[in-house]
């Protein structure tokens, strides 16, 4: 039986999935990590660029596997361009 459809680490909740997931039988299907330790000795806009790059591929991957939640991601992020969070 599976415990969820999908984890989140983000942080040090990372490093504590990432010991879930070698501990558990059956583990989620989907595991998103954010965050983590940040490179020392890598300029940062090289960095950031392939983060850009990173991001925009899962995003792409993420829209095929689920391309109903499209539209809810546009509304969530014209929602969001409107009212910044303060």
């Amino acid at each position: 039986p599976r415990p969820y459809g999908c984890a989140l680490g983000q942080s040090f909740g990372g490093f504590c999935l990432m010991t879930y997931l070698s501990q558990i039988e059956n583990p989620p299907r989907v595991c998103l990590f954010t965050g983590g330790i940040a490179p020392m000795l890598t300029p940062m806009e090289s960095v950031y660029d392939k983060l850009w790059d990173r991001v925009k591929e899962r995003n792409l991957r993420y829209y095929e596997m689920f391309p109903n939640d499209i539209d809810i991601i546009k509304k969530i992020v014209r929602k969001l361009i409107k009212n910044p969070v303060q």
